[in-house]
């Protein structure tokens, strides 16, 4: 990875670094296949040139190498969305709103986005507008708290993270429109990396991860720290500040969780002029059926209650970016 220290890194998606080396392009590398895709942005925008300035996703057609890219700024929070097939970019601004977008997802052919004021809304590819969910039940939000989305297993969540140790996890239940508080991540990893990011595998066990657990890469310890919650409640994890840049690139550096599988997106309907649908990836993919790469890692493990701390080593399914 010596050769990439130039590249400016945002974050993975579908197994790829999604990265830049100067304002007018994004340099998209699969380590798994050596694949490299360039997207241009000099028309519409220049990117942002710091380490973690947007929020990242990438999905590929259904049986072909065509996909939809999308970055979200994180200091401007302009949502960014590109289509390979006609080479076009589509830009949602936040201007003139009381709201910012502050993430998004794919689940069940759709882009959901949430808002800095925890609402839920749908964004369509054809347009620049969002379409919120009108929910029986909200979260409430605090000025030291923030909120991020993701899929997993056909359900969206919604973290609220309240400070470095309180982590709150809630279900979005169509039927009811309701916002459901979680009392255990039940057959759920979480996976949590520098600067907010965080993911999640459902039955984690089978590639190797334990369920209803924090996987954290601590920056200032160097180290991936698991916390593992009871039967009846969520782990209780600690994430420490990165007070200074420096700390990101002393060697050994852990960066972020890269995993193998690819978001797939329903291409048809794009050119037809009709909305776009979007599917996440299932359960197997090709890649995943072949056989995952791994690597050893060393592991600090926080118990529940009553149990004491140890550590252990074992095989990750997916790649700490190093």
């Amino acid at each position: 990875m010596n050769d990439l220290k130039n590249f400016l890194y945002f974050g993975p998606s579908s197994g790829y670094l999604i990265m830049a080396e100067n304002n007018h392009s994004f340099v998209l590398m699969n380590p798994f296949i050596r694949k490299v895709i360039l997207i241009d942005t000099s028309s519409t925008f220049k990117v942002e040139l710091s380490d973690f300035a947007y929020y990242v996703l990438l999905a590929f057609g259904k049986g072909s190498d065509e996909f939809v890219f999308v970055a979200l700024c994180k200091s401007s929070h302009s949502l960014h969305i590109y289509q390979s097939q006609n080479f076009g970019w589509v830009t949602y601004s936040p201007k003139r709103n009381s709201w910012k977008v502050v993430d998004f997802t794919i689940l069940h052919n759709t882009i959901y986005v949430i808002t800095d004021q925890a609402k839920i809304g749908v964004f369509s590819l054809n347009s620049e507008y969002i379409e919120f969910l009108k929910l029986k039940s909200t979260l409430k939000v605090t000025s030291s708290s923030y909120v991020r989305l993701i899929d997993c297993d056909g359900q969206l969540l919604v973290l609220n993270i309240i400070s470095s140790e309180i982590l709150n996890v809630y279900k979005i239940d169509f039927s009811t429109m309701k916002c459901v508080k979680l009392e255990t991540l039940g057959d759920i990893a979480l996976f949590y990396a520098p600067k907010e990011k965080y993911y999640a595998l459902s039955s984690p066990e089978k590639w190797g991860y334990r369920k209803n657990s924090v996987y954290v890469i601590d920056l200032p310890s160097k180290k991936c720290k698991v916390y593992i919650g009871d039967d009846n409640e969520l782990p209780k994890f600690i994430i420490r500040p990165i007070y200074n840049n420096t700390q990101t690139y002393c060697p050994p550096y852990l960066l972020d969780w890269c995993f193998r599988h690819q978001l797939e997106v329903d291409l048809r309907n794009t050119m037809s002029g009709e909305s776009p649908q979007m599917v996440r990836a299932s359960s197997k993919t090709k890649a995943q059926e072949e056989g995952i790469n791994s690597v050893e890692q060393n592991f600090e493990i926080k118990e529940g209650k009553g149990q004491r701390n140890k550590r252990i080593s074992t095989k990750l399914n997916g790649y700490i970016i190093n």
